[in-house]
This record gives C-alpha cells, sequence and structure tokens, in this order.
C-alpha cells in the first residue's frame, strides 16, 4: 500500500510540475486572444518587465523583458496613456495564475501604430 501511495504521489508531483514549469507559448499559430481597451497606467518592473493596465479591467498585461526589447517607459506613458489598444496574448492556463489576471502581451497596437509584436522580432 506504501508503494503505490507512493507512486501515485510521485506521478501528481511530475503533472503538477509540468503545468508550473512550461513556459508561455509563443508560436504564432498557438490559440490566443484579443482585448481592446484604454490604458489607464504603465509601469516596469525591476525584471525590466513592463506592464500596462486597462481600464474597466481586472486583468494586467505585460511585455516580458519589455525594457531590455527597446521599449521606453516614459514614451509609453507619454504616448498610450488614455488611448486605446488592442492587446493580443496567447490563451493558456497556470496553477500559478488560475485566474489569468496576469497576460503575457504578444502584440499591442493603436488603431494606426503596432506598438510592440513579439513575432516580428
Amino acid at each position: 500500500m506504501k508503494r503505490t501511495t507512493f507512486l501515485l504521489l510521485a506521478v501528481c508531483a511530475v503533472a503538477f510540475l509540468s503545468l508550473v514549469l512550461r513556459p508561455v507559448p509563443t508560436d504564432a499559430d498557438a490559440p490566443h486572444r484579443s482585448v481592446r481597451g484604454t490604458v489607464e497606467m504603465i509601469t516596469a518592473t525591476d525584471a525590466k518587465d513592463v506592464y500596462f493596465f486597462l481600464e474597466d479591467s481586472d486583468r494586467r498585461f505585460y511585455i516580458n523583458r519589455g525594457t531590455e526589447r527597446g521599449l521606453h517607459l516614459d514614451s509609453l506613458q507619454a504616448t498610450l496613456i488614455g488611448k486605446e489598444v488592442t492587446i493580443t496574448y496567447p490563451k493558456y492556463w497556470t496553477p500559478f495564475d488560475a485566474t489569468g489576471r496576469t497576460r503575457s502581451i504578444w502584440r499591442i497596437e493603436t488603431a494606426n501604430e503596432v506598438i510592440f509584436d513579439q513575432h516580428a522580432e
């Protein structure tokens, strides 16, 4: 009985770790979603991620290592605060963010300009 319990726990642990440690999808053909909204706030972290917050939304969207990728926080704030944008992000699930409140940005654009496109890099 002990051996069966141990094996079951080991299988569950491996399955959980495979869900937790899998990377955010980057393939352009992977399932994705888009959301439109007005930019309320843009911040950057010490890890150089750039976060976008939209009005009337409890989600936050980020560009991983955005400042390392050539995005400038001051310029983004001056250009995008109060503007409507379309954000495209991968559709995926992780136990670290089971409710899907934080999403990695694949593409962010205004009516006439692409601000960031991960697949064009």
